[in-house]
């Protein structure tokens, strides 16, 4: 039978059945002793109602309850939550955050709006893209502009590569440690310090520190309040005395003390320091009074990251312990591309790398570890500068390794452009990075910084956003 038949079937059907509805009356018709009854086209289309003296359904509860209210309300904040989250977590600068919660990150956040009450630090460590204070220079400026603080925060004790952000001079010839160094620059009881880097003092040594007016100098890390000598394996009774603007005081370390500090009058912009004693010098935190965020510039040259394990624990425990450190940034991986070509060779390297985020974890138990991997490096390929063929597989494999400890991964390569972006910003005007192919120029680090601080402000705003959802709901009695 044709489609038109079939409907035009049905359609009689019921037709017939409604006009039968129709003609027979509600208590149906007696033929004899039988009783037939028929449904109304009514009862067809309502169903059965049953009639009760007591309501159903409490209208004012549902219109206008406050359970039905506060449930509506929370609906609708969690959709724009879920709208939200999913734009920042596509975000083209966001981080890869582990199981791709974007909430593992929130805890930073509660820390650093807790900084204006408190000191807070985040220590960058990084091979030679930050050295200068690049990159860390523009975060330290971002996050101590949104969450308070001021101050360039931890400095070696001898500066072998100045930076634009503060100036600082060591009258001594002073002995160096590194662990990232050569073999003759390593120490074999290995109390670095947190920096990776230490300085014996012998005998006497004047240390000076000043405020830079370079046009790249920040106005933030001009001034300072408060320093911290950080000390280990003091020999002897170390004494430090410290003028700025005409005034003086000394303290001094025993042995077993680990630091000294000054609390100064007010802003300063230039100090010195005289030292007699012998003892390891780990560094000098120049900080800004005892709120705020302090950014630390850990910068290894040469280094891959690999060099945590080979640090002194008590060394760096001290650094974590005496402060609150919510954030640690690992910039490595551009060390080891050149070298790095075979799924053996990254897999090997990957391993290497998650010993060191057990260690510092260990270490630091509450710290947060964000990694940045490799920019995009090219090599001369046929006489034209390419992406290193192998780079996509290392970096794939350095965010896995990130998710797969609990890291947060953020790919500055992708962030970038990918694939041979590293022409493009070496050829933009201004250059964006040296002719080598490999470091940022001042623009660039300044660049690349911005887009990473864009996309944990995606998160930020999500973190508000959460905060703001559960204290309507703490208000609302729920």
């Amino acid at each position: 039978m044709k489609a038109y038949k079939t409907i035009l079937f049905i359609t009689a059907v019921f037709t017939m059945m409604g006009l039968i509805g129709y003609a027979i009356p509600t208590d149906g018709v007696t033929v004899g002793s039988v009783n037939i009854t028929f449904p109304s086209p009514q009862e067809v289309m309502q169903g059965q109602v049953e009639y009760t003296d007591k309501p159903l359904v409490d209208m004012d509860q549902v219109f206008f309850g406050k359970e039905a209210i506060l449930r509506q309300i929370e609906e609708a904040q969690a959709s724009e939550y879920i709208k939200m989250r999913r734009k920042a977590l596509s975000h083209k600068y966001s981080p890869t955050y582990p199981n791709d919660s974007i909430e593992w990150i929130f805890p930073l956040f509660e820390a650093l709006e807790n900084a204006r009450e408190h000191k807070i630090r985040i220590i960058h460590y990084g091979d030679s893209q930050i050295e200068e204070d690049r990159m860390s220079n523009y975060l330290r400026t971002a996050v101590q502009d949104t969450f308070g603080g001021y101050g360039v925060g931890l400095l070696p004790a001898v500066q072998t590569i100045p930076t634009s952000s503060f100036g600082q001079k060591c009258s001594a010839s002073l002995t160096r440690y590194l662990v990232y160094g050569t073999q003759d620059m390593r120490m074999e009881e290995r109390n670095y310090g947190p920096l990776g880097q230490t300085a014996l003092l012998t005998d006497t040594a004047t240390f000076s520190f000043y405020r830079l007016n370079y046009s790249k100098t920040r106005p933030n890390t001009k001034y300072f309040n408060k320093i911290t000598i950080l000390l280990d394996e003091i020999k002897r009774p170390t004494t430090a005395t410290l003028t700025t603007k005409g005034s003086k005081m000394t303290k001094t370390a025993n042995v077993g003390d680990h630091s000294i500090t000054f609390n100064l009058p007010d802003s300063s912009t230039r100090a010195s320091i005289f030292m007699n004693g012998e003892a390891l010098i780990h560094g000098f935190m120049v900080d800004g009074g005892e709120t705020g965020v302090q950014l630390d510039n850990g910068a290894m040259r040469g280094c891959s990251g690999t060099i945590f394990t080979s640090i002194n624990s008590e060394s760096l425990r001290n650094y974590y312990t005496q402060n609150s450190v919510p954030l640690i940034i690992m910039q490595f991986g551009g060390n080891r591309v050149p070298y790095t070509k075979t799924d053996k060779a990254i897999a090997s390297y990957c391993e290497q790398l998650t010993r060191q985020i057990n260690d510092l974890r260990r270490i630091s138990p509450n710290s947060k570890i964000l990694f940045i991997g490799p920019s995009d490096m090219s090599t001369n390929i046929n006489g034209t500068m390419q992406t290193y063929p192998h780079l996509p597989k290392l970096i794939e494999s350095l965010r896995q390794m990130c998710i797969n400890n609990d890291v947060a991964y953020w790919d500055l390569y992708g962030a970038m452009g990918g694939e041979n972006s590293m022409t493009n910003w070496v050829n933009s005007n201004p250059p964006l990075a040296g002719s080598d192919h490999i470091h940022f120029t001042y623009a660039g680090s300044n660049r690349a910084s911005e887009m990473l601080w864009e996309g944990l402000m995606k998160a930020y705003e999500l973190y508000k956003m959460s905060t703001v959802n559960n204290q309507q709901t703490t208000a609302n009695g729920l």
